[in-house]
């Protein structure tokens, strides 16, 4: 499954393969995303589309509704997630391929240094497939500050993975 937010640029450019990674590609378009009805019709073609109308909403909260919303409709699917805020350049989006397929239960995060916003978030297919994931974002905060992601991700990894 991959999330990204319209924070991303060249959306349409080839850049990295979306298409390539397991599972749903989800389209989070953020408050102000300038889109006109042409782009995002062109997006619903690669993207399961979600629109947020307050916000900013921070990048847990994303994940949280984004997640609850695909398993509502299905399952989770059973591959890795990429979550992605900004652009994912080519190097970040085959590592993250690569470090889920070297490690079901790989937990790797990137925040912000000067907001502390979750910019990535991969989460192996033996993380996705935890049936405690959606129970940690269900019981999450509905509003989860973003200083709060790192001890947030902390307890996600401790809770879900045993090694």
């Amino acid at each position: 499954m991959l999330i990204l937010t319209t924070e991303k640029t060249g959306l349409f450019d080839p850049g990295p393969d979306f298409a390539a990674w397991p599972g749903p590609a989800c389209l989070c378009l953020l408050p102000g995303h300038g889109l006109g009805a042409g782009d995002i019709s062109r997006a619903e073609e690669r993207f399961l589309v979600f629109d947020f109308l307050p916000g900013p909403p921070s990048g847990l909260v994303l994940l949280r509704a984004v997640t609850g919303q695909v398993s509502r409709r299905a399952a989770l699917p059973d591959g890795p997630l990429l979550f992605a805020a900004g652009d994912p350049d080519r190097v970040v989006f085959e590592g993250s391929g690569a470090a889920a397929a070297a490690d079901p239960l790989v937990i790797e995060y990137g925040l912000n240094p000067d907001t502390g916003a979750l910019d990535r978030l991969l989460l192996g297919s033996g993380i996705m497939g935890n049936p405690l994931l959606l129970t940690f974002f269900a019981n999450m905060q509905a509003e989860l500050e973003e200083p709060y992601a790192a001890d947030s991700l902390a307890l996600l990894k401790e809770h879900l993975v045993q090694r």
